[in-house]
């Protein structure tokens, strides 16, 4: 339990936001809009089933880029990377 909730703070402390919790709270959707426009929005699933968190990068209705992390770390590292650079990096 104690990486998800890791998972949880980190994607607190870069921005997201919490959208809704499942209804059998294994599941939180969180979001954040990434660019000046607000055309292009970031959505996150932190699952404590598959203790994973799966960020979305979204235009509109359509999906751009995903990527799934298992451990903290290499989510801190993802984001920190992205904010630094002002993209999203390729896996």
């Amino acid at each position: 339990m104690l990486e998800i909730q890791r998972l949880h703070a980190i994607a607190l402390a870069n921005g997201f936001k919490k959208s809704r919790v499942s209804q059998d709270g294994t599941t939180t959707w969180l979001y954040k809009t990434s660019d000046c426009t607000g055309n292009t929005d970031k959505k996150m699933c932190i699952d404590s089933v598959t203790r994973s968190a799966t960020t979305f990068r979204l235009e509109g209705d359509q999906i751009l880029d995903s990527r799934t992390f298992r451990n903290g770390q290499e989510m801190q590292a993802w984001l920190d990377l992205a904010q630094s650079s002002g993209t999203v990096p390729r896996r």
